[in-house]
């Protein structure tokens, strides 16, 4: 979904390069907000394998 917006906001932007000045603003929002969203999924799942291997330790 998050990628789908992207694409869109740099459609309408007519730029696709990260690292211009004139980037759209809201695709810059929206790839930080993909790539926090992605840590906090790797971090959560994380938590999930310690503590089920710390619940079949038991």
């Amino acid at each position: 979904m998050l990628d789908a917006d992207i694409q869109e906001a740099e459609l309408k932007g007519n730029n696709s390069d990260p690292s211009s000045p004139t980037y759209p603003t809201l695709a810059l929002t929206l790839r930080d907000r993909r790539s926090n969203l992605r840590a906090s999924i790797e971090t959560l799942e994380g938590r999930l394998d310690k503590a089920s291997d710390v619940a079949h330790e038991t």
